[in-house]
């Protein structure tokens, strides 16, 4: 079992996926306050250290642990963003480098982080090298895979990043590539998706879900159910996530309204894929 810290937590989805293969959450730090109520609404029992700003956290006075988990912000990367990387004036833009800090203030044997597929390209690789870069400095060796979530048999296209770093010195293995788990879905309900004055059909799968779902209007993904178009629900996106429904039933009933749940399901991480990565932590 390993201990970890969850940094960037959103409503949870790293703590689903380790605790689910045993390991144990021993702080959380996340600064949205529609993500805090949904998270305290799922973990009642959280007995432990809760930041809203990474940039308080000091070292010093966390218990130790063994992985640093974290999405630090797709915004500055991502496609549907401004790409305007680690350049950014969004104070955002610079979570990693406090993620770092910890790392180096509390030497954890493995980070284990996710972000958008577009990490790798933008500037020319150069953020992504940086990336590297200052894990290398800190005395981790890195690892990483791109993974889509249809590749699990989910109906949805989700394609992400996963890094791992590796304390330089530990004993630890490699956790890719992975290859178990992934399967083809035969799904062929069509599922459609309303964007700037025209509708897109997907055949067989859903788009990528985006936190813009939770802005109203047309974001939210449709499908056809007895001949009528509707939207997907909230209970449905959180279910293309990969979330169980007994997370999904306190979701519910947080008292955030459908935005906010909508927002949430499109920032969380693929829950399989956390779980497929937590059986290799040892």
């Amino acid at each position: 079992m390993m201990r970890f810290y969850d940094t960037c937590s959103g409503v949870g989805g790293f703590r689903m996926g380790m605790i689910e293969e045993g390991h144990s959450c021993i702080g959380t730090v996340e600064y949205d306050s529609k993500a805090i109520i949904a998270h305290k609404q799922l973990w009642e029992d959280t007995g432990h250290d809760w930041y809203g700003d990474i940039r308080e956290v000091e070292g010093s006075s966390l218990p130790d642990f063994d992985v640093l988990t974290g999405g630090f912000p797709c915004f500055a990367f991502s496609i549907v963003g401004k790409r305007e990387g680690f350049e950014s004036k969004d104070p955002r833009a610079t979570v990693f480098f406090e993620q770092m800090r910890i790392a180096k203030e509390k030497k954890p044997k493995y980070l284990f982080f996710e972000n958008v597929k577009g990490l790798l390209s933008h500037d020319n690789g150069r953020s992504f090298a940086r990336i590297l870069s200052e894990m290398d400095k800190y005395g981790y060796d890195a690892e990483w895979q791109v993974i889509n979530a249809q590749d699990f048999g989910y109906p949805v296209r989700r394609e992400r990043v996963f890094i791992i770093g590796h304390k330089r010195g530990e004993r630890t293995e490699k956790v890719f590539p992975i290859t178990t788990g992934v399967k083809q879905d035969d799904s062929k309900t069509p599922i459609f998706q309303f964007r700037r004055g025209y509708f897109r059909v997907f055949e067989g799968y859903c788009p990528t879900l985006t936190a813009s779902m939770g802005t109203g209007g047309n974001n939210v993904p449709m499908i056809i159910d007895n001949g009528s178009l509707r939207k997907l629900t909230p209970r449905e996106v959180f279910r293309l996530q990969g979330v169980d429904d007994k997370y999904i039933d306190k979701l519910l009933d947080s008292g955030l309204p459908n935005s906010a749940l909508y927002e949430r399901a499109g920032r969380m991480v693929f829950i399989p894929i956390i779980r497929e990565i937590a059986k290799r932590l040892k």
